[in-house]
């Protein structure tokens, strides 16, 4: 079982780094993402799903929130332009995408 939780994981983070390039601005490079770990990864995704957690839980934050907790936990993340944008666009669900950036208004 953990073989397939081990290839389940390298599949996820396959994925993000894919979604990641189709979703970038062309004329960015992406070697921030490039560069990611696994465990960086399994970090920031445990770091969004946390985050869904109290958002829909009633707490209150915005994008702003969202941001310095995230370049907190992985400072290299500042060097790309949107970064943070484009994790939630792939981890994070639509309705509390919108939510988040709805409370920024």
């Amino acid at each position: 079982m953990s073989i397939y939780n081990d290839l389940a994981l390298r599949l996820d983070f396959i994925e993000f780094k894919q979604q990641i390039l189709l979703l970038k601005h062309p004329s960015h490079k992406a070697t921030v993402f490039a560069e990611l770990s696994l465990y960086d990864f399994l970090s920031i995704k445990e770091y969004v799903t946390n985050f869904e957690y109290f958002l829909d839980n009633g707490h209150e934050f915005d994008f702003k929130d969202f941001e310095s907790g995230l370049y907190e936990l992985n400072p290299q993340l500042k060097n790309y332009p949107e970064s943070s944008i484009l994790i939630l666009k792939v981890l994070m669900s639509l309705s509390n995408f919108n939510k988040l950036f709805s409370s920024n208004n």
